[in-house]
C-alpha cells in the first residue's frame, strides 16, 4: 500500500511533527490516528507501507490473538501454521504465520530467555507484512 493509498483510509495522519528529541527524521510520513497513534506503528520505505505492529490488546487478529494472549492461545489458533518459535533478538522469541505473501510476526515475553517457551509466554508485540518476514523488533531509527 502506498502511503496517498494509506491516508485514503482516514486511519492515518501524513507528514507528523516527530516528538521533541526524535533525530530520526524531521518529518514522519505516516503515523496512526488516535486511539491508535501509541498503541499501534507503521513503517514506510519508499512511500510505501511494509509493516504494521501492534504494542496494545487494543487490536487482535482474526483468530482473537493479541498482545497479551498465551502462546498456547496463538497455538490453539494456527495449529500447524504456527512457525517453531525461534531467537528474535534481545533474549526473546517469535513465532511465525504466512499465508502466501503476507506475514503475521508474533514476539514473546522475555520468559523465555532460559529455553522453549512455556505455554504461558505472552505475546507482547504482532507485526505484520507482505512479502518479506516481519523483523519483530522495533531498534532506533
Amino acid at each position: 500500500m502506498t502511503v496517498a493509498d494509506a491516508t485514503a483510509t482516514g486511519e492515518f495522519d501524513t507528514d507528523v511533527k516527530p516528538p521533541a528529541g526524535e533525530v530520526c527524521s524531521d518529518v514522519v510520513a505516516l503515523q496512526w490516528k488516535k486511539p491508535f497513534d501509541a498503541r499501534q506503528d507503521v513503517v514506510v520505505v519508499d512511500g510505501k507501507v511494509v509493516s504494521l505492529g501492534v504494542v496494545s490488546d487494543l487490536t487482535k487478529t482474526t483468530t482473537g490473538v493479541g498482545v497479551g494472549s498465551t502462546l498456547d492461545k496463538v497455538r490453539a489458533a494456527y495449529g500447524d501454521k504456527l512457525s517453531v518459535p525461534s531467537e528474535a533478538g534481545y533474549d526473546q522469541m517469535g513465532a511465525f504465520v504466512q499465508d502466501g505473501d503476507k506475514w503475521l510476526g508474533i514476539l514473546l515475553d522475555s520468559q523465555t530467555a532460559d529455553g522453549p517457551p512455556k505455554g504461558s509466554a505472552t505475546v507482547i508485540f504482532l507485526e505484520v507484512t507482505k512479502g518479506k518476514k516481519p523483523e519483530l523488533i522495533r531498534d532506533g531509527c
